[in-house]
């Protein structure tokens, strides 16, 4: 299928995704779904706010040299990274002889944008994968994990019990939408306009939550509820939120593939997520 052309027989096509994702990272995933057919609303569920501690960011970033890993497990830490970086006069040069480890291609991505190439990139896109990666590419050392503030621990406490040296440097912080920041989202769910609700990581689950609050059963009641992967399935289960479909590949593409599988071709729009779900079990 062109998907830059998808038509109305397109499993997608006509259907209405909501993107939770921080404004600054919805428009390639918006992009991404209209070139299968379908029509993003970008409701941001999440704020992306400076590190409790920013001197800690800047501190690292004069110390590249000095570590013999620097692993970054989203985009968004390697944009804080790198502008702390800039903003003392450095680039790229500052890593030296460090080995680089992204946590999947989206991450390597926003590396290569910067002139860096990704050593080791994990084949499943969590962090585990990404430990056992980088345990099999050679001797670990010091090693500078640059993350969210609220990011799982499994990886730095694996790197660690395989004898590494971590330091882990929060990049950013994560905020729930609030007040006027999620009134778009809660109009958009009262009316029925979502067929799909898109969650691309833990934190994606936990910021929607926290937005709808003591309401977030019932609006969630009708759209099909899609996620990125297990660990981020799991995350959204545990709180009691029923997850219709999860990608088996951890991209936003995967999600995507996902969701046309589940659908198939010439499903109309307009079946409730749950009803679907109960025809085509995942």
């Amino acid at each position: 299928m062109d998907r830059e052309n998808a038509g109305a027989n397109a499993p997608l096509f006509g259907r209405r995704i909501v993107v939770l994702r921080p404004m600054h990272q919805a428009q390639d995933t918006a992009r991404a779904i209209r070139q299968r057919g379908a029509e993003p609303i970008v409701c941001p569920a999440i704020v992306i706010e400076p590190p409790p501690d920013p001197t800690a960011l800047s501190r690292a970033a004069s110390e590249l040299g000095g570590y013999e890993w620097v692993v970054f497990t989203s985009a968004n830490g390697v944009e804080k990274l790198l502008a702390a970086l800039h903003a003392q006069g450095l680039d790229a040069r500052a890593f030296g002889t460090a080995r680089v480890a992204a946590i999947g291609p989206q991450t390597a991505s926003a590396l290569a944008t910067h002139g860096l190439r990704a050593d080791c990139v994990a084949k499943e896109f969590v962090g585990e994968a990404l430990g056992k990666a980088m345990r099999e590419a050679g001797h670990l050392g010091r090693v500078l994990l640059v993350r969210a503030l609220e990011a799982r621990d499994a990886l730095p406490e694996m790197l660690r019990r395989a004898g590494a040296v971590v330091d882990v440097v929060p990049a950013y912080r994560i905020r729930s939408a609030r007040g006027p920041e999620v009134t778009a989202l809660v109009r958009v769910l009262e009316a029925g306009h979502a067929d799909i609700v898109l969650l691309t990581a833990t934190s994606t689950v936990i910021s929607l939550l926290d937005a709808l609050g003591a309401r977030s059963r019932e609006l969630l009641a009708k759209p099909l509820v899609a996620s990125i992967g297990p660990i981020t399935t799991q995350a959204a289960e545990q709180r009691g939120l029923t997850v219709h479909v999860t990608a088996e590949r951890y991209t936003v593409e995967g999600l995507l593939d996902a969701l046309e599988r589940h659908y198939g071709v010439g499903e109309p729009p307009g079946y409730a997520g749950g009803q679907t779900a109960e025809r085509n079990p995942t």
